[in-house]
């Protein structure tokens, strides 16, 4: 249309020095035009003077930033998305640019946005063969492959050969712990105080004789359970006529400390976050992988 349309004279006049005859002749449009036209250059002019590994990392970094800022994506689209920005990789690997750290680490995390093994895969190898990252895949030659039977014989990492029997029976045995009991009594805890707390809070007082007798059966527990053998002793001490009528053990364990530490172990599992523990656990699956 005619309004979208700039005449060469408006273009000229925006970009050269004001003369006498146009210096009073201005209008919103013309800043605009000077405005865009001196963004433009500044823009070209930036990147023309950065070199040709710059540039590439520039325009990847970019790329996967919409990928890593786009909330909306995932799944298929996140795929979709980084054809892109593969595409361009594998120009770089073709023309031998070296790719940078930052757009490298940029591209991976945003193929791990894909959740899918196969892109994350080609990702990784295009950039090994950039010699972006110097270490993916070697441990591969480490691993030995599973023998079929038990009584097969294979050579092992240490150079001695052994049967899959000799080898799994060598392995230490798979730990043991009893996670669900732990989750299960510091869940049942909670539930239980918090409703407590609640009939506390509402002014319950119908049922409120069975929520205090709730709360000193807890308190009971937890101090018989970790102070059993303080109390024993205190009973042999000081009422010796009492202490062959004091039982050497509890029934259900108590007195051991089993009890709370059961609920304090669920109580960590549910709340705490150990980062070290996660990242070798990834680190070891994926690796198996």
């Amino acid at each position: 249309s005619q309004q979208s349309i700039c005449p060469p004279t408006i273009l000229h006049a925006a970009t050269s020095q004001p003369s006498e005859e146009n210096e009073t002749i201005t209008s919103p449009q013309q800043g605009l035009v000077a405005l865009g036209s001196s963004l433009q250059s500044q823009l070209a002019s930036a990147f023309s003077a950065l070199d040709e590994s710059d540039q590439y990392d520039a325009v990847l970094t970019g790329l996967c930033a919409k990928v890593l800022d786009d909330s909306s994506l995932s799944g298929n689209d996140v795929i979709v998305a980084l054809q892109d920005p593969i595409r361009l990789l594998e120009e770089m690997n073709s023309r031998r640019v070296p790719a940078g750290s930052r757009s490298v680490m940029a591209l991976i995390d945003a193929a791990a946005a894909a959740q899918d093994a196969k892109i994350m895969a080609q990702v990784m190898s295009l950039a090994a063969k950039n010699r972006s990252i110097s270490q993916y895949g070697i441990l591969q030659r480490e691993i030995t492959p599973l023998p079929t039977s038990r009584d097969s014989r294979v050579k092992c990492p240490d150079g001695k050969t052994r049967t899959r029997g000799e080898r799994l029976d060598s392995l230490p045995d798979v730990p043991t712990d009893d996670r669900g009991k732990e989750v299960t009594s510091a869940l049942a805890v909670t539930t239980v105080l918090g409703l407590c707390w609640v009939a506390g809070v509402l002014n319950l007082e119908d049922i409120t004789p069975l929520t205090n007798t709730l709360w000193g059966l807890i308190v009971f527990v937890g101090v018989v359970d970790n102070f059993f053998d303080l109390i024993k002793f205190g009973v042999k001490t000081f009422a010796k006529d009492k202490a062959d009528e004091f039982p050497e053990e509890l029934p259900l364990s108590l007195g051991s400390g089993q009890v709370t530490g059961t609920v304090v172990n669920g109580f960590n599992r549910l709340m705490q976050v150990d980062t070290e523990r996660e990242c070798e656990c990834e680190a070891a699956a994926f690796f198996c992988s």
